[in-house]
Parts: structure tokens; sequence; C-alpha cells
């Protein structure tokens, strides 16, 4: 780890594979814990992830709002299109379609 200093403010740098990163350490300069940077690797990164948590459960709501859309109207195709619900399907005792019974309106 090297420590540089621009604009009177210590950053401190780490060499890996691809050049130089910013790295922020888990200990101050006199020994004593940064609980920021352990806790949640600094303010920087805070941020990164509660932007990552506001995508992903605004995804989920998404997806759960749009499963109870599609349930409801499953339960109720008449509020949503343009069926005849007085209509009912006849069946013989084979499973084969007979016709349409229709129902009058008030009964």
């Amino acid at each position: 780890m090297e420590k540089i200093n621009i604009n009177g403010e210590t950053v401190h740098l780490k060499k890996g594979n691809l050049g130089y990163r910013v790295i922020y350490p888990h200990k101050n300069d006199d020994g004593t814990i940064n609980w920021i940077n352990t806790l949640i690797g600094g303010w920087e990164n805070f941020i990164k992830l509660l932007f990552i948590l506001f995508v992903l459960l605004s995804l989920f709501y998404g997806i759960i709002e749009m499963n109870r859309d599609c349930i409801n109207m499953a339960e109720n195709p008449c509020e949503y299109t343009d069926l005849n619900c007085g209509a009912k399907k006849a069946w013989n005792s084979d499973f084969n379609f007979v016709g349409d019974i229709y129902e009058e309106k008030g009964s």
C-alpha cells in the first residue's frame, strides 16, 4: 500500500495486475480501527451498494405487482376484455364442447 498526498488529502493506493487502484484501509495512521471502512468499505462503496439494492428491490416490486395484476386479470376477465360474461360453455359427459348457454342479465 502506498500513500500519496493530493491537495492536502491522503489517498491510499495499491498496485494490482491492471495498475494502481484506490483502497480504503481498515486501520487509521495511528493504529485505531476505521469502522466505516471495516463495516461498509467506505462511503463511496456504501452509496453504490444502496443504489444496487434500490434497483433490485424496484425490480422485485415490479415483478410482484405484475403477477398480482395477471392473477386479477385471470380471475376477472370480463373487467379487462369485451367478453360476453353471460355466456357459459356447455360440455357433454365426454368433455366435448357442445355450445354456449346464455343467461339473461338480472336473473
